[in-house]
């Protein structure tokens, strides 16, 4: 089945964000080594400026016009399946939106609104784990904030940490892979 024309922008723009992140992963690695120099040279860790400061904007941007047009059309696609559902949908409409920034329920909302769609969508498409989808993107969650909010905790100039920065869009790869399928079958 063909994508809707929403479902292919939610595509893009899915990709557009993992690109971003792999963007600044990969200038993080440059941009750590600037850091320390400039460090070393006596430049005062808030004057400190490098590529990666300049380009992280892009994961930002990135992110919130992923979540606008993903949320809006997680919201249409709930109200056209809630009309035929062969099983309930647990959760509202509005979830779709703000189930991604509430706290607490951040941590299930949105996985428990896709396994309610993808359980009343045809099942033309081939079994996802909405698991490995969801784990992947709480890890990539959990590790692009880790080393800020350690350095921050332990009252350190906070400098650039490649590992992390790698490590978080290697895991938001995976999850981007599983994200593909899921977008595939909730919107064809």
């Amino acid at each position: 089945m063909a994508l809707t024309a929403d479902s292919r922008q939610v595509s893009v723009f899915s990709t557009n964000l993992l690109a971003s992140v792999w963007i600044v992963a990969v200038i993080s690695i440059p941009s750590a080594s600037s850091y320390q120099d400039q460090l070393s040279s006596g430049t005062p860790a808030e004057k400190i400026t490098t590529l990666h400061d300049s380009l992280s904007i892009i994961i930002v941007m990135s992110s919130i016009a992923s979540w606008v047009l993903t949320s809006a059309w997680l919201m249409r696609r709930h109200r056209e399946i809630s009309q035929h559902a062969t099983s309930p949908l647990r959760l509202k409409a509005s979830w779709a939106r703000w189930g991604w920034v509430v706290p607490v329920v951040q941590l299930w909302f949105p996985k428990m609104m896709i396994d309610d769609l993808l359980k009343n969508t045809s099942q033309e498409h081939e079994p996802i784990s909405t698991n490995i989808w969801w784990y992947t993107w709480l890890g990539f969650s959990f590790l692009s904030n880790y080393a800020q909010v350690r350095d921050i905790i332990e009252h350190k100039s906070i400098g650039i940490h490649p590992e992390y920065e790698i490590a978080a869009a290697c895991v938001l790869t995976a999850s981007y892979l599983v994200w593909t399928k899921i977008v595939r079958a909730i919107g064809s």
